[in-house]
């Protein structure tokens, strides 16, 4: 557990890809994040918002219901900027943005809909690669596994993908020219929460995590 910072209203961690933030249907079993912190400074800890168990990065924890209520409150009011790295499929050339509705389709996938809710994800280039794109994104709004469909409906995946991608037939599409062609494959998702900022209690912070180990092996390959 890699703790970027903590005081006596919350902590941020470093989650590694792979690891659950809390227990979820079928996963009762195996450690939560939150279990694993709850342990560790044997106190109650309040969950403020949650990452992929395939996404590592930052992720955030109260200590307080106080302080929970107002980092919850700041996550609903957009109050939080939250930036992701990302590496996809193919080349993006230009910064752009996805403007479009997102709705449950049932067994935990979401897709895009004119009946779901409204999301937007804005995405710059940090990096072209041969055949993949290095992306900084910023989610102005937080829906279930947002980056990941958007990324998907712009026909350019995350590497790592299982989830969303061309061989997910049966997944509902709304572009029918979207691309058909093979999944770059890595051993983890190529998503990490990098940093977030906003103001609690009238203070500023800007908090980073670091790229771990297994993102910046398969980064440095391409």
């Amino acid at each position: 557990m890699e703790i970027i910072y903590q005081n006596d209203q919350f902590l941020a961690i470093n989650k590694p890809a792979g690891q659950i933030v809390i227990p979820g249907r079928g996963a009762r079993e195996r450690l939560s994040l939150k279990k694993e912190i709850a342990d560790s400074l044997k106190a109650k800890i309040y969950v403020v918002h949650r990452l992929d168990t395939e996404t590592s990065g930052l992720i955030l924890f109260a200590k307080t219901a106080e302080t929970h209520a107002e980092l919850s409150r700041l996550f609903e009011t957009r109050k939080v900027k939250k930036c992701y790295w990302a590496i996809v499929q193919g080349k993006i050339e230009n910064a752009g943005s996805v403007d479009k509705p997102l709705k449950a389709f049932g067994s935990g996938r979401m897709g895009i809909s004119p009946l779901g809710k409204p999301s937007q994800t804005l995405y710059q280039v940090k990096k072209l690669f041969k055949d993949t794109t290095w992306l900084e994104i910023q989610p102005l709004t937080g829906r279930r596994h947002q980056i990941r469909v958007h990324l998907y409906s712009l026909g350019h995946p995350i590497l790592g993908e299982t989830r969303y991608g061309p061989k997910q037939t049966e997944f509902p599409r709304s572009d029918a020219s979207m691309r058909t062609g093979p999944i770059s494959t890595s051993d983890r998702l190529m998503l990490h929460a990098y940093q977030l900022e906003f103001t609690l209690f009238s203070k500023k912070f800007t908090l980073t995590a670091p790229i771990p180990e297994d993102f910046l092996k398969i980064l440095n390959s391409l």
